[in-house]
């Protein structure tokens, strides 16, 4: 080990997170097999909100690199 290092320093790949809100998808698709499919794109599931009324409408906390990095649309 470096001098100067901490010794529990861990590699983090994702550092933000935030509420993605994911429109037009089919009821079909709404479960979490394919929600963490359209995710796993640009970061990781930590939770989504699967009790919504709104039918094609989906609302995922995800962790990201870069706010740049979540796209604007996703085609499936």
């Amino acid at each position: 080990m470096r001098p100067g290092t901490l010794a529990n320093w861990r590699n983090c790949p994702f550092n933000r997170s935030g509420w993605v809100l994911i429109l037009g998808i089919p009821p079909v698709y709404i479960n979490e097999f394919h929600i963490k499919q359209v995710v796993n794109t640009f970061g990781k599931v930590i939770r989504w909100h699967n009790e919504d009324r709104v039918l094609g409408r989906v609302l995922v906390k995800c962790m990201y690199t870069e706010p740049e990095a979540v796209p604007r649309r996703i085609v499936m």
